[in-house]
């Protein structure tokens, strides 16, 4: 028996936390079906059964975010994979449920669906699309779809520039069009800039510092505040700062989209908007640390070799030409202990192929005398803090300029009339090569020593940022019995 699929959308936050708009298309779409199977079973056929519930709350469908980040993009790829079958029912309420972007580009999706052998009812029209509709109903429907399709996207087009207009008549006379911004700041009474709120700023400049300078996860940096409560601020009728609301205590999810979040440098929408509250090295700079992973032995960071220590161990191995060989192991070295008199002799590393497949030969290594002499041997290997800051906030960039540049190539390709996605793509290469031309330049003048950082193991956060300076130096260790 076939299945009916419910896709529901509403594009303002506060619809999706009331539940009203998904609430009253559900129960429209559930009456709907009811009767269609009644119809169905009254001639003979069979009706459909419940199948999936699809819902994206807070998504715009303008943008085509419905598509590229919500769950209408998971129901495609749904229908690609057989989870969604030929002859089952998706069920809408309306075409701006589905999309109000540009018209080609919802044909194109519609149709997808129907090619793929799968029916759409649009409930409000009590309408059932399929993949051949013939006669004068399939071109009456053919024709309400592609006006239906043409007022979404006019209606949204109009909204859009009513709102831009708006933005740009309060951004002409110097006033900020974002009335709640950023716990961190409260706008001014006359709407023109914000106040930054110290004792919230200093919170997220903290938590950056713990991020990049000790590496500690959300988690970590959650106990260091020890569930302490954000109070937000606003000005009253009378021009005076006052407390406002209450946020929840930082969580670790809270903590996440914080680093992440670029309004702490002053970016909205890519535009500088907001007064910055932390430099902008730092704020790039996390963003990379963040997809280094880093680990050790439980809560505490123990292995200073995390995805730096290779085993070296010399294997016989036969290529596929049939000779023989020595070659690296080349699997990494695992960090564990044992119980022993002294702590230096319980701890130690182990090549993880030995570990779990037993085909190595290679010794246990004492990890503090490995510890000690790598130490030893890498205190000439130039580094300075700050210019490595510097180096990766650069490259973090970089990377981001790269998505950017990928993004806008696909959006030339499905709208090569427009001309303003070439001209931000040209905005956004050179962008690139100033990037790749500072980075060679920070790269080098990197000085200073290992030294002169004076580390002691016995600490935490200098075994994290030992790890994290030769990580950032692309060192690798291979480790080869007492070697």
């Amino acid at each position: 028996m076939n299945r009916y699929h419910l896709y529901h959308r509403v594009s303002k936050e506060i619809q999706a936390v009331e539940g009203h708009g998904i609430q009253r298309q559900e129960q429209g779409s559930e009456l709907w079906i009811q009767q269609y199977n009644k119809q169905l079973i009254a001639m003979g056929q069979a009706g459909f059964v419940r199948g999936q519930v699809y819902e994206d709350r807070g998504k715009s469908a303008y943008t085509a975010a419905n598509f590229n980040k919500g769950q209408l993009g998971v129901l495609m790829d749904d229908i690609k994979n057989g989870v969604i079958a030929k002859g089952d029912l998706i069920v809408i309420e309306l075409i701006d449920r589905f999309s109000r972007a540009d018209t080609d580009f919802v044909r194109k999706k519609f149709q997808t669906i129907l090619d793929a052998g799968v029916k759409i009812a649009i409930t409000k029209w009590n309408l059932v699309f399929e993949e051949k509709m013939a006669g004068i109903e399939g071109v009456s429907a053919r024709m309400l779809l592609e006006i239906g399709m043409y007022l979404a996207n006019q209606e949204s087009s109009l909204k859009s520039a009513r709102i831009k207009a708006s933005r740009r008549l309060m951004e002409n006379t110097g006033k900020k069009s974002n009335a709640k911004g950023p716990f961190w700041l409260a706008r001014t009474p006359d709407l023109k800039s914000y106040t930054v709120i110290e004792e919230n700023a200093e919170i997220v400049r903290t938590i950056f510092d713990l991020k990049l300078r000790h590496n500690f996860g959300a988690k970590k940096i959650v106990k260091h505040f020890q569930s302490r409560q954000i109070q937000r601020y606003k000005y009253d009728d009378s021009g005076v700062l006052v407390k406002s609301s209450q946020n929840s205590e930082l969580s670790e999810s809270t903590v996440n989209l914080l680093i992440r979040n670029p309004n702490v440098i002053g970016l909205l929408n890519d535009e500088q908007y907001y007064p910055a509250i932390v430099d902008e090295k730092i704020y790039y700079a996390a963003q990379k640390r963040i997809h280094a992973s880093t680990g050790g032995s439980g809560d505490v960071f123990r292995n200073v070799f995390v995805n730096i220590g290779k085993c070296g161990c010399l294997l016989r191995r036969q290529n596929s030409e049939g000779h023989t060989g020595l070659e690296k192991c080349g699997y990494t070295m695992a960090y564990a202990s044992r119980k022993a008199i002294s702590p230096s002799a319980g701890q130690y590393l182990k090549c993880n192929n030995k570990r779990k497949t037993n085909r190595c030969t290679a010794k246990n290594i004492n990890y503090y005398l490995a510890q000690n002499k790598v130490y030893n041997v890498l205190r000439a290997l130039k580094y300075d803090e700050e210019r490595a800051i510097d180096t990766a906030h650069l490259e973090e960039k970089l990377n981001q300029v790269l998505k950017k540049l990928t993004k806008i190539q696909e959006l030339i390709v499905e709208y090569p009339k427009d001309r303003s996605w070439r001209e931000q793509y040209d905005k956004q290469w050179q962008a690139k090569e100033k990037i790749e031309f500072e980075i060679r330049d920070s790269k080098s003048r990197i000085s200073s020593k290992i030294s002169s950082l004076d580390l002691d193991f016995e600490i935490e956060k200098d075994r994290i940022l030992f790890n994290q300076i030769l990580k950032d130096n692309k060192v690798t260790i291979d480790f080869c019995e007492d070697h």
